[in-house]
């Protein structure tokens, strides 16, 4: 099965998503819905790191950006669910126990789920013919 396929019959059983660790406390981020995404990304996307960055450049830069990749992971793990807002507010302040080194690999691991969901989505299309 090729990995669009397999994305896709993941998708749709709800079974895709991605565990980040934070703080020592292991939080899954099912394949979110655009609606969902949007309320991440609005905070996911002002995170301001250097392009092609090395490690060291990218640990400097993390404090500046640690609360808007706490937000935008706080909204992709509550999902969308029935009073988001107050859920993801509760997850931000557990979040903030979590290292830099934490945030940002769970800031890539999110990163690289919304990528994937946007490729397979738009290979999926191809697929159709949409």
């Amino acid at each position: 099965m090729s990995e669009v396929s397999k994305n896709i019959s993941e998708l749709l059983s709800g079974t895709y998503g991605k565990a980040i660790v934070v703080g020592g406390t292991v939080y899954v981020i099912k394949a979110p819905s655009i609606k969902v995404i949007m309320r991440a990304t609005q905070y996911l996307s002002k995170v301001d790191l250097p392009e092609n960055g090395t490690v060291r450049e990218l640990m400097k830069v993390a404090p500046v950006n640690l609360e808007n990749i706490v937000k935008g992971l706080s909204f992709l793990v509550v999902g969308d669910v029935p009073n988001y807002q107050k859920r993801a507010e509760s997850l931000e302040r557990q979040m903030l126990s979590g290292s830099k080194e934490e945030l940002l690999q769970a800031y890539f691991v999110a990163f690289e789920l919304i990528t994937c969901l946007l490729y397979t989505s738009d290979a999926a299309d191809d697929l159709i013919g949409v």
